[in-house]
């Protein structure tokens, strides 16, 4: 679990990223800080990525195998598509929201979870 407590803008340094999960923390800090930093021509959008195949559940949770394989077939049952993201899903957004295609979008929050969010 990732905290932010603020944001501090520094003006000659734009590439700042954050990764963390707080409920409501992204819709919150894009909402807010699209109005600082859309004046000056920086756009603000995160992505709220669902389960995803990383190693945390044994690594940095410290589960054994069993107990992180049954975590697995748990979220697999309430995941609509049926299967947890590997890292290759969240990565083609972020490069989708870093691209020209995007360059009139602010303020969003993209839900790449296969549907866990409508679940």
């Amino acid at each position: 679990t990732a905290r932010l407590k603020h944001l501090a803008i520094f003006p000659r340094k734009v590439d700042f990223s954050c990764f963390g999960y707080h409920p409501d923390l992204e819709s919150r800090l894009t909402f807010q800080e699209k109005w600082v930093l859309a004046p000056l021509g920086i756009r603000v959008n995160a992505i709220a990525a669902g389960p995803t195949e990383s190693g945390a559940l044994t690594g940095m949770m410290g589960l054994s195998a069993e107990a992180a394989e049954a975590v697995k077939d748990e979220e697999r049952a309430r995941i609509p598509l049926g299967r947890r993201g590997v890292p290759d899903d969240i990565a083609r957004w972020i490069v989708q929201l870093a691209g020209p295609a995007s360059q009139w979008m602010t303020g969003q929050v993209l839900a790449v979870d296969g549907g866990l969010g409508l679940a």
